[in-house]
């Protein structure tokens, strides 16, 4: 899900030559949560139709560089440290890629 949409004119343009992707060197983060359990998630195949949907089908698309993909289960269903930890692999994930 999209804290906001990849709007056209902005992350891609369309015209006579088909599609320009506007976002080269630009670099993103995609974090996925979900209320089921990851371990679920990997099984069934969905973890990597994640990854595929996102980070090649909109950040290709869009030319975004994909540095990283955290996905998170349980969401909703974690104690207090389980979030904390979470929030701990989020920042450590930003300072890596973005400091």
């Amino acid at each position: 899900m999209f804290l906001a949409p990849i709007p056209h004119a902005f992350a891609y343009a369309t015209g006579e030559e088909g599609i320009t992707k506007l976002l080269a060197g630009k670099k993103g983060l995609i974090i996925n949560t979900h209320g089921t359990p990851s371990a679920v998630y990997d099984e069934i195949g969905m973890t990597a139709g994640l990854k595929i949907t996102s980070d090649v089908g909109v950040f290709d698309f869009t030319r975004i560089e994909p540095v990283d993909h955290l996905l998170f289960g349980s969401i909703g269903y974690l104690d207090k440290e389980g979030y904390k930890k979470i929030f701990t692999q989020i920042n450590e994930t930003i300072d890596r890629h973005f400091s």
